[in-house]
C-alpha cells in the first residue's frame, strides 16, 4: 500500500529531535500546479470596506477576474480572498464576496493583486489519512505568501490555508489536530501567488484511505 512520511527536524535554544511520521492508505492524491507571480498596485482607492480601486501601471496584462489580494496593515498581513474583479484600462474595482479582512481606508503602498488558479481535485477529506502543502520557490530566500481555498462543487469553502514561500502546512491523521479538510469533498481549490518576482509551484499532497 503507498505509504507517506513526515520527516520533522526540531532545533529550539539549542535541543533538538528529529522524528518521522509514517501513515499507509489506499492512494496518494497529488497536485503540481504552477502560480504566475502577483501585480502590485501602482496606487489604491477605497471606496468601502468591501470595495476598492487598484490602480496599475501600463501594460499590466490584467483582465477581469477572480483576484486574490494581499497587503499589510501596521506590520499585519491581511487577505482578500475570491474577489471579483473588475478591470477598466488601468483600473482595478475588486469586490469582496466573503465576510474577511476590510479593505484598509489608506493606501496600503504594498498592496498586490493576483488572479486565482482553478485547480480541479478529487479529494475525500473524510478518507485523508495524512497531507502536506508548500508553495515551491526557487529562490529560497522568497518570503511572500500563497493562498489556497478549498471548495465542494457546490462552491462552499471547506478550508482556506495560508502559506508563507516554502513552509508547509502539514496534517495527519491521530496527531491531535482537528482535519481541516473534512466534510464534503473537495471538487476544487483557488490559488494564488503574493510574489511580484517569482512564479511558484504549489505542490499539494495527500494520501487517502477510502477503505479504512
Amino acid at each position: 500500500m503507498p505509504t507517506g512520511t513526515l520527516n520533522i527536524t526540531a532545533n529550539i535554544g539549542g535541543n533538538s529531535f528529529i522524528s518521522s511520521v509514517k501513515k499507509t492508505a489506499d492512494h496518494p492524491n497529488p497536485y503540481i500546479v504552477p502560480l504566475p507571480v502577483g501585480t502590485l498596485e501602482a496606487s489604491y482607492a477605497q471606496t468601502d470596506v468591501d470595495t476598492c480601486v487598484v490602480t496599475l501601471t501600463a501594460e499590466h496584462g490584467l483582465s477581469s477576474g477572480v483576484y486574490d489580494a494581499f497587503w499589510t496593515e501596521d506590520g499585519v498581513k491581511k487577505i482578500a480572498v475570491g474577489c471579483t474583479g473588475t478591470l477598466s484600462t488601468n483600473d482595478m474595482t475588486l469586490d469582496v464576496p466573503l465576510s474577511q479582512d476590510n479593505f484598509p481606508v489608506a493606501d496600503p503602498g504594498d498592496m498586490v493583486i493576483c488572479e486565482q488558479v482553478i485547480i480541479n481535485t478529487t479529494i475525500d477529506g473524510d478518507a485523508v489519512k495524512m497531507y502536506a502543502i508548500s508553495p515551491v520557490f526557487a529562490d529560497q530566500t522568497e518570503t511572500s505568501d500563497c493562498s489556497i481555498d478549498f471548495h465542494d462543487v457546490s462552491h462552499n469553502q471547506i478550508t482556506t490555508i495560508r502559506i508563507t514561500a516554502n513552509e508547509a502546512d502539514t496534517w495527519w491523521v491521530d496527531g491531535g489536530a482537528a482535519n481541516p479538510m473534512t466534510g464534503a469533498p473537495i471538487t476544487h481549490c483557488h490559488a494564488s501567488n503574493q510574489s511580484t518576482a517569482q512564479a511558484a509551484t504549489l505542490k499539494i499532497l495527500v494520501l487517502e484511505d477510502s477503505t479504512p
